[in-house]
């Protein structure tokens, strides 16, 4: 399995298709590691701090990178816990994922590229945001 298990079980959960995300975790017992790597690759880029061509940084800049490595590193600390954390984890991420887009888009400031190899934990049309 790899990262793409991983983003099939995030549409799994946002869908509520339970027997799907039980089939995909039961598959995969590192599922939670690769949930913290999903959302990563998803929040790092999206959070961090713009490069020197973008102009002056504002304090929601900051903020918003500090929230990005806090939301990581809580992540990571709670998969250490196993496979029983996984449905936390990935409704964690859905959730994270949809304030740190909202935020962006509503602040105009380092909107950047779409999030994610797959332009997001959302699969097409099925985003209840």
């Amino acid at each position: 399995m790899n990262e793409a298990s991983a983003f099939n079980y995030l549409r799994a959960v946002q869908a509520d298709d339970v027997g799907a995300a039980r089939e995909l975790a039961d598959v995969e017992p590192r599922m939670p590691e690769l949930l913290v790597d999903a959302a990563t690759r998803i929040v790092v880029p999206v959070t961090a701090l713009p490069g020197p061509d973008a102009g002056e940084p504002y304090a929601d800049t900051f903020a918003m990178e500090g929230l990005g490595r806090v939301f990581v590193t809580s992540l990571q600390t709670w998969a250490q816990a196993g496979p029983h954390a996984t449905e936390g984890i990935a409704r964690a991420v859905i959730a994270g994922v949809r304030m740190i887009r909202g935020r962006k888009s509503r602040s105009g400031a380092g909107c950047g590229p779409h999030v994610g190899p797959h332009r997001g934990v959302r699969a097409s049309g099925t985003d209840r945001s």
